[in-house]
């Protein structure tokens, strides 16, 4: 009797084994079963020993840009990307006075434009629009970087530029803020206000829009403005100057 038992406990062993490796059918089609019995070379209980494992990951990273330390260990690989700007000069104008607006790192696509704002004005509120060549006429092809001027409104106020994308409201960077101010009028001055005949007379001018033709005449009080007795330039003379002044003693 213990002579069958043995037998019939070794026949069932058989069965197990004939069990595992028998075929079995995926989708019609006859594959071996998917359980190993063997861990592969160079692993321990199936799973990849250390050396497997910094080999694979090494073979991957020149697929997807990672790198591999000495210990095995992966640090992803990130391009770093300039981010885009935009820069104004000056941050404080008269109104009509020129804004130079200098933009950099941007995408290059041709249709990026850059609009004057209200400092809390919508995107689509743009008072004066350009594309980076300087015009509304779209270019032929894009630019990363450019300067463009835009003229600073006639309402006193912030303002600010915006640099958008491709014809869009999509924004790429956003200029600091613009303050028009009221100019300060011109002021003419005179010392002393009482002179004797062919005595001379002291002009200070402060506060002028620094045109080279600028200039200063001496009328008779109830006189036309082109009944000057005498005239000069602000460089003290009748020759215009290659530049303009502002202000003059």
């Amino acid at each position: 009797m213990a002579r069958r038992l043995r037998i019939h406990h070794l026949t069932g062993i058989l069965l197990l084994v004939l069990a595992v490796l028998s075929p079995t059918i995926i989708h019609g089609r006859a594959t071996t079963s998917a359980l190993s019995m063997a861990a592969p070379t160079g692993s321990v209980g199936g799973v990849a020993t250390e050396p497997q494992r910094q080999g694979a990951v090494q073979q991957a990273g020149g697929a997807d840009g990672r790198n591999v330390a000495a210990d095995g260990s992966v640090a992803s690989v990130e391009a770093v990307v300039a981010a885009a700007t935009i820069t104004v000069s000056p941050t404080t104008v008269a109104p009509g006075a020129l804004i130079t607006t200098t933009v950099a790192n941007g995408p290059g696509i041709a249709g990026d434009w850059v609009g004057l704002h209200l400092v809390n004005g919508a995107d689509s509120s743009y008072l004066q629009w350009k594309y980076l060549n300087g015009t509304t006429t779209q270019p032929a092809t894009g630019l990363t970087g450019a300067t463009v001027t835009f003229t600073a409104p006639a309402m006193v106020g912030d303002y600010q530029l915006r640099w958008f994308s491709n014809n869009t409201y999509a924004r790429l960077a956003t200029s600091a803020t613009i303050t028009v101010s009221a100019a300060a009028q011109p002021t003419v001055t005179v010392s002393p206000t009482l002179v004797a005949v062919g005595g001379t007379l002291t002009v200070t001018l402060a506060n002028g829009p620094g045109a080279a033709g600028d200039w200063v005449g001496l009328n008779a009080v109830n006189g036309p403005d082109t009944s000057y007795l005498q005239w000069k330039y602000l460089n003290g003379t009748t020759t215009q100057p290659a530049t303009g002044l502002t202000a003059r003693r």
